[in-house]
């Protein structure tokens, strides 16, 4: 499984993911093509019609294959900011209308916002953990008066609330890139001109340590994108070639960690 082996075979990644962000819509001009979808736009829509959530509710229950009513349900639920809900019922949709590539950006922008916000929690519990397990630095224990009284195992026992919290944090962030993954997947089949997709593509699948899929969406923006500079592509070659070391690499670690490999 994708998410055991991220697990097992290296260090989360969610600490680059601003990086990433930052290298996908700032250095390389994500957004910017004819055919990119605006996502402050998305994330702003509603349902046209006004009708309430409840109502929304109502009808998608009467008639769960209105797929109009489950679209206008999502967006009614993103205009109100329940993103878990908006995600449920643009997947709910999507089932429905595979193909409409403005619902699948939709979706996926909110599946990566999730994530990110989940791989935030991950570094935090993660450092509240290490203030316990790290007994040969400054600790949050080591403040305490009794705190010479405190065996490992109790340090332990005090961190382990918080490492449950990262698992589970860890493993919803995945998810939720990897599903995010899968959408973009989709938009790039759909729009294979699209330059911006393949880079949006790009940086869901480095989140899921996907080094395959990123070698070759980067490989597919830098085809799309004939003005880039020459240092740009210089770049951008560099970063392909090393994504497919790591792929590489990643296949053969879980080749040799695979029963009877």
């Amino acid at each position: 499984m994708l998410f055991e082996r991220i697990r097992r075979t290296q260090k989360p990644v969610f600490i680059f993911l601003a990086v990433m962000f930052g290298l996908g819509f700032v250095a390389l001009g994500v957004g910017q093509g004819a055919n990119s979808i605006d996502l402050g736009s998305l994330f702003s829509s509603s349902s046209s019609s006004g009708t309430s959530i409840s109502d929304l509710q109502s009808r998608t229950q009467d008639h769960p294959k209105d797929a109009t009513a489950w679209l206008q349900l999502a967006r009614a639920y993103q205009g109100d900011n329940q993103n878990t809900q908006a995600i449920a019922a643009y997947q709910t949709y999507l089932n429905l209308k595979p193909e409409d590539q403005t619902a699948l950006a939709a979706a996926a922008a909110l599946l990566e916002q999730r994530g990110a916000t989940n791989a935030q929690k991950v570094l935090r519990y993660r450092a509240l953990a290490q203030a316990y397990t790290q007994v040969n630095g400054a600790t949050a224990a080591s403040s305490l008066k009794l705190s010479a009284a405190l065996s490992h195992p109790l340090l332990q026992t005090l961190a382990q609330p918080f490492q449950t919290k990262v698992s589970t944090f860890e493993t919803s962030a995945i998810t939720d890139y990897a599903q995010a993954m899968g959408m973009r997947q989709k938009i790039t089949k759909l729009t294979p001109q699209d330059a911006a997709a393949q880079l949006a593509l790009a940086r869901d699948a480095y989140a899921t340590q996907s080094y395959g899929t990123v070698a070759t969406a980067l490989q597919a923006y830098m085809t799309l994108s004939p003005n880039l500079t020459k240092a740009q592509k210089a770049q951008l070659r560099q970063q392909v070639a090393q994504f497919r070391l790591l792929a590489k690499q990643s296949a053969t670690a879980g080749s040799t960690t695979s029963p009877g490999g």
